[in-house]
């Protein structure tokens, strides 16, 4: 408001000038300062919005890299999950395929007594035996 005094005042004073030539020059200054001054009033306006919105911007960004942070970290997680889980079926089929060996060898020398002792026991049903 006292902006608009002090242009009022002062556009009084071109008025009063007698001379239309410097009349003509001081309206066109006073018409570029009005606009200046229009154009920093903008322009303040225009960074105070962007200073906002540069702000929510940033809020947002760190919200974004905390959920990446999160996803990440829970990506990881997963990797070692994964990792013991395989670790843990790999060493449970080495485990069994050891058993399933011992088994078989196991087996085979059952088989091989087995046979030995068949054999051993028809020979001596034929009298053979030592």
């Amino acid at each position: 408001m006292a902006d608009d005094a002090l242009h009022e005042d002062i556009h009084r004073l071109i008025l009063a000038s007698d001379d239309p030539k410097d009349k003509a020059v001081l309206l066109i200054l006073l018409r570029i300062s009005q606009n200046l001054e229009a154009n920093t009033e903008l322009t303040a306006k225009l960074s105070a919005n962007l200073d906002a919105h540069v702000s929510k911007f940033n809020d947002h960004e760190k919200m974004e890299m905390a959920l990446f942070n999160q996803g990440r970290g829970l990506w990881r997680v997963m990797v070692w999950v994964l990792g013991i889980a395989q670790a843990g079926l790999g060493y449970g089929f080495l485990n069994h395929v050891a058993k399933n060996e011992q088994q078989d060898e196991r087996l085979v020398a059952v088989e091989k007594w087995s046979g030995e002792h068949r054999v051993h026991h028809q020979m001596e049903e034929r009298g053979l035996a030592k």
